[in-house]
């Protein structure tokens, strides 16, 4: 999960929700330290309907009152009722047992966006839309600031760039060529921000997204 601050407002805006309650504590703790409260979330925007991104936010949509705001794609999963085929009914398997086992509150979506919807937070945010980890995956554009937040188009596991495992993606030949889209989307001078790992800057994961996607370009020619 990311805060992005509007310094000019004094507002934030949370992309995903994070999972476990500890996270909530450390969102305050974060918030605090800027001077704000919860009262200043201004918007929840889920790249995806997993619920490690959405665990929280039921939670922090009633401390903060921000609208939650999600693409359509996800509805089911949002609600942990997600439709999987392939190798990911394994993970879907996992997802609709996390419900039955923990506290898990759906969080009501206020507002629905779309692909190249801009959303008027922090200097304004564009949405694209990159299927296949799960139906509505998105990403988000700043351009005021020149970061793309990712979510789970891919991630850092050991120093390196991979694509998320195929059982917990709905369509993975799906989810590489909207990695390969974002790659060509994104400037290279942007930098990206990922939910899971990190090769140490928003600059460097910029570069790692470029060989990734060099890398897959590659293997689906000698395919």
């Amino acid at each position: 999960m990311h805060l992005l601050f509007d310094r000019e407002r004094d507002r934030v805006v949370l992309i995903d929700g994070g999972l476990g309650r500890g996270f909530i504590p450390k969102i305050q703790d974060r918030l605090k330290r800027q001077g704000l409260t919860m009262k200043e979330v201004e918007a929840i925007l889920l790249t995806h309907g997993h619920f490690d991104h959405t665990a929280n936010v039921k939670r922090l949509h009633e401390l903060s009152g921000a609208p939650v705001l999600a693409h359509r794609g996800d509805a089911e999963w949002i609600q942990g009722r997600g439709r999987n085929r392939g190798w990911s009914r394994v993970g879907g398997f996992l997802e609709g047992v996390w419900p039955a086992l923990t506290s898990y509150r759906p969080p009501r979506i206020d507002e629905w966006f779309a692909d190249g919807d801009r959303l008027p937070y922090c200097g304004g945010l564009e949405v694209h839309h990159l299927p296949g980890h799960t139906p509505g995956h998105c990403g988000f554009w700043s351009e005021a600031n020149q970061w793309f937040f990712a979510g789970d188009l891919f991630a850092i596991q050991f120093g390196k760039p991979v694509v998320p495992p195929a059982i917990f993606s709905f369509d993975p030949a799906e989810g590489w060529r909207s990695l390969i889209r974002a790659n060509d989307q994104i400037p290279n001078s942007a930098g990206v921000w990922l939910n899971h790992g990190s090769l140490g800057s928003p600059e460097r994961d910029r570069e790692a997204l470029s060989a990734l996607a060099k890398r897959l370009n590659s293997n689906s020619r000698r395919g």
